[in-house]
């Protein structure tokens, strides 16, 4: 079991601000709040409690959901403004129906740098079914523009099903067109709140991945997108770990990282899973970290992956998928393969990165920024990515940074060129030259 499981509080939370959401996605781990449901917003009193709890845990990132945030524009403005000034980091997920350019320049000026939306194919027809939603898609296409128009980041993730499985490359080219960079393609996690995320139409095995990633790397190559996945896959999945760098290394975050906050207070390790933890307002955050403790536990990984050399990164897959598959958390996931599977892997450090190490002088990201935890420190440069490094080198990071100074590999040491290739794949470090 990895170190690094044992943070002391998580580093990013997903504050729902609403429950309200005007789409009706039909794998939604929310759909249970259709019908006669009547949707909250979170109160003025509960978001600061939230707020004063996330500061005093240390938390580095906040994510803003819902439901659909901007129907409480409100309480979002004032979630990232006061998150911001305590010096978290802040991303938004937002389907953007209800974007224009007066609520998107109200973001902007709050803080707002990026978005994540969700586009289900570049059919609209497609787009419109799925999220049970007509006129859907037009709609989110004249708000990704709006939000582009105010100088937001937005970036787009499609949900994998039957229905869009074909759909991925052309949708890829139109996120492209419409001037974003990034596209992430997610396996759907089944909610035991929601039967229609258990039905077959989104339960997609080994051959819809496989064409989903052969899909994603092809817009990499042909037009340069920036690609990924949200969701973890098992490492024994892929043939060829290096090639697939993007969708590696992203491991469970489930009570490990990071923890979800309904709007009433209550948490969740995943933002899938119908289990609550307790109440912020009434244990805070240390009580809510300390009851999903199991999470940060070999409890529900199967021995076979705890045994894997890759295990740290990998953390055996998605404990909820396997759940819907085999009956038990404590199973596989539906795309494992086994270690006997698993080709080398050099952490997606290149040639290029160790000549680089040895020969370059680099900078530290100006945005770096660090938290201290029992034997390391947790490192982020850009939004909710973080890596864990040792004290000894992260102090010598932490040096340099402070006083803007040069850094060369005789300064960490011969032993830690890898180190240092991985600073410079992972961006902690900038070399002079691009500067």
């Amino acid at each position: 079991m990895s170190k690094y499981w044992q943070i002391n509080s998580p580093i990013t939370v997903h504050v729902e601000v609403t429950e309200a959401c005007n789409e009706r996605c039909r794998h939604c781990y929310n759909f249970f709040r259709l019908g006669d449901f009547k949707p909250r917003k979170i109160s003025w009193e509960h978001l600061d409690h939230t707020i004063d709890e996330l500061v005093k845990n240390r938390v580095m990132h906040v994510i803003v959901t819902g439901g659909e945030p901007l129907l409480a524009l409100d309480r979002t403005v004032y979630l990232v403004e006061k998150s911001l000034s305590a010096g978290m980091t802040v991303s938004l997920n937002s389907n953007l129906i209800s974007a224009n350019s007066e609520n998107m320049e109200k973001l902007r000026k709050a803080g707002v740098e990026h978005i994540l939306t969700t586009l289900f194919s570049w059919k609209e027809e497609v787009h419109d079914y799925v999220a049970s939603t007509p006129g859907a898609f037009k709609k989110i296409i004249n708000g990704i523009m709006a939000a582009q128009d105010n100088d937001i980041r937005v970036s787009v993730n499609t949900i994998l099903s039957k229905f869009n499985k074909d759909d991925i490359f052309q949708t890829g080219k139109l996120v492209r067109d419409l001037g974003m960079k990034k596209y992430l393609v997610n396996r759907t996690i089944p909610s035991p709140t929601n039967d229609e995320s258990l039905a077959d139409e989104f339960c997609v095995g080994e051959p819809e991945i496989r064409k989903m990633v052969k899909d994603l790397v092809r817009l990499r190559d042909e037009i340069g997108m920036q690609i990924g996945t949200c969701r973890t896959i098992p490492q024994c999945f892929f043939d060829d770990l290096d090639e697939y760098d993007e969708f590696l290394t992203r491991g469970c975050a489930a009570g490990k990282k990071h923890l979800l906050l309904n709007v009433n207070g209550d948490s969740h390790a995943c933002v899938h899973e119908s289990k609550s933890y307790g109440n912020i307002h009434e244990i805070g955050l240390t009580g809510i970290w300390g009851n999903m403790a199991v999470w940060r536990t070999l409890e529900y990984i199967p021995a076979e992956c705890q045994a894997c050399h890759l295990f740290d990164i990998c953390d055996g897959g998605c404990r909820l998928v396997a759940q819907k598959c085999s009956g038990s958390i404590k199973s596989f996931d539906n795309l494992r393969r086994g270690a006997e599977h698993l080709p080398e892997y050099k952490g997606g450090i290149k040639d290029e990165h160790i000549k680089a190490a040895r020969s370059g002088r680099f900078l530290v990201h100006p945005d770096f920024d660090y938290r201290k935890e029992n034997g390391f420190y947790i490192v982020r440069t850009v939004g909710a990515r973080v890596d864990f490094i040792d004290n000894d080198l992260c102090d010598i990071l932490m040096e340099h940074h402070k006083n803007k100074k040069a850094l060369e590999l005789g300064d960490l040491g011969e032993k830690n060129v890898e180190k240092l290739a991985c600073f410079i794949k992972r961006n902690i470090v900038i070399s002079m030259n691009q500067i």
